[in-house]
Parts: structure tokens; C-alpha cells; sequence
């Protein structure tokens, strides 16, 4: 939590991916604090200066572009210096390219810990085949498995197909099929925070946790060198790590003994409930 109570996030990108999660925050009573200087030079209101957001924030989430230079540049933006302004920040959450993170951080004088999803090797152009990666403190880690949902692959598929079929002039027909709805997740929250009951259902879709502490042995405690041999491991990992995981909209939760905080948290999450 927060010095005031709720926690405050700092949500850096206010593009599309950054507004859904500021939306999901401030359903579960957190502030969120927004960053993006594109957009607030084009006169969005409500965007601040990074060095505000990350000075108050105790949790930054990253939601950028890779952008290589100019004054927007994103590539390694999360620096020392950055962490220094985000002293009070408890976790930094980063789905968005790995090298907005700098892999060369020392992480001195800091307690923050890293939510890291998407890593420096993944974009081929500036990664070298076997060159050293030191790894900040890392609390989860997975290979790249934002996305890879069942609904999300046929969305995506769905785009795909229409885009290819206006730009050869045929009429779209392909329909993705019909998904069976996952069993029900039971929850009983007797004696969990709301927190802890999403955690007890995100884990029911996939948990994070048990493939965090997997990869974690794979990676080391310190720097990792990918050869051609973990690239190549890597990019199996993605695509069996998450099958066949469902969107949390997808599954309903059978709820016991909730408490109307909890209800609140997991329906903002995206679940359905039955209290």
C-alpha cells in the first residue's frame, strides 16, 4: 500500500494497452499517475512529467514503444538514473520491449524488484547471440506470454484475415470457432485480502508463480549469456508455457465467502463472479 492507504501506480505509455490497465487500477480504489510526452504535447490533459509520476509512485508499470531515438526515445530509458527517481517504487512492471530497460543497470541504493515479461534478446537486431545480460532483482519472470491467450490469437487472427482480404477486395467470411467456456474457478475468501483472491484466481488460469520460479533456474541469479541454443529454447518455451491459457473475461468465478472488496478486485480484473 500507499503512505495514504491505497497504492499509487505509475503508469508510463497512455496508449491503448496503458489506459486499459489505468481503467482495471482505478476500478480496484488504487491512484494512477500517468505519463507519455507525446501525447502531452498534443494537449491530452492529465499526463504528467516522468520525474513526478516516478517520485510518487510505488509501483510503475511500463506500457512504450521501442522507440530508438529523438526526444521520445524509450531504448534504455529505464536507467540508473530513472531508478534513482523511483526510489519509493516497490516494482517495476515491464510487458512492453525488453530494451526499455537498460541492461546494464547496477541497481544500487534501491530496494525495487523487477515484473519482467519481455526480455533484451527477443529483438535480434540489437542483441548479440551470447553476450552477457545482467539481471536486475527479479520478483516474476516469463517468456513473453502476454497475448498468448486463446481469445487473443483468434482476435489477432481475425484482424489479420480482414486486413488481407480488404487489400485484395474479397469479402472476409473466415470466423474463428466457437470457444468451449473454461470449468468454474472456485474461490473462498474466507480470510484473503481482495489481492489475494485475484492472485488465487489468476493462478487457476496460469500460474505465474510456478513458471516464474522455472525460468528463474534457467536464467541464474545474476547475468544470463543466450546463445543460439536459449534463443532457440526460449522461443518453445513461449509458445507451450501458456497453452492453452483463456482470457480472465473468458472465466467465471464461483465465489465463497467473498468479501464485496474482493468481488470488486476480481471483476475489475476482467473476471465474471458469482458471489
Amino acid at each position: 500500500p500507499g503512505r495514504g492507504g491505497a497504492a499509487t501506480v505509475a503508469v508510463i505509455g497512455w496508449g491503448h494497452t496503458g489506459r486499459a490497465v489505468a481503467r482495471r487500477l482505478a476500478r480496484m480504489g488504487l491512484r494512477v499517475l500517468a505519463n507519455d510526452p507525446p501525447r502531452a504535447r498534443r494537449g491530452e490533459e492529465g499526463l504528467l512529467p516522468l520525474a513526478n509520476v516516478l517520485r510518487r509512485a510505488d509501483v510503475v508499470t511500463l506500457h512504450v514503444p521501442l522507440t530508438l531515438r529523438g526526444k521520445d526515445a524509450t531504448l534504455r530509458m529505464v536507467n540508473d538514473s530513472f531508478l534513482r527517481d523511483a526510489r519509493r517504487s516497490r516494482l517495476i512492471i515491464n510487458t512492453s520491449r525488453g530494451w526499455v530497460v537498460d541492461p546494464r543497470l547496477t541497481c544500487r541504493d534501491t530496494t525495487v524488484e523487477f515484473v519482467m515479461d519481455v526480455w533484451w534478446w527477443e529483438n535480434r537486431k540489437l542483441f548479440r547471440s551470447g553476450a552477457e545480460v545482467r539481471l536486475p532483482p527479479i520478483r516474476f519472470a516469463s517468456p513473453h506470454l502476454a497475448g498468448r491467450s486463446l481469445e487473443g490469437m483468434y482476435a489477432g487472427t481475425m484482424r489479420i484475415h480482414q486486413r488481407l482480404c480488404r487489400f485484395l477486395g474479397v469479402e472476409p467470411r473466415w470466423q474463428p470457432p466457437g470457444l468451449k467456456a473454461p470449468d468454474p474457478i472456485v474461490v473462498d475468501g474466507r480470510g484473503l485480502s481482495a489481492a489475494e483472491a485475484v492472485a488465487q484466481a489468476s493462478a487457476r488460469v496460469l500460474d505465474l508463480g510456478a513458471i516464474s520460479r522455472t525460468f528463474m533456474k534457467t536464467l541464474g541469479p545474476a547475468a544470463v549469456k543466450p546463445d543460439d541454443g536459449f534463443l532457440r529454447q526460449y522461443d518453445s518455451w513461449r509458445r507451450t508455457w501458456s497453452r492453452p491459457r483463456r482470457e480472465f473475461s473468458a472465466c467465471r468465478v464461483e465465489g465463497r465467502n467473498l468479501s464485496p472488496a474482493a468481488v470488486a478486485w476480481l471483476q475489475a480484473a476482467g473476471f465474471r463472479v458469482n458471489p
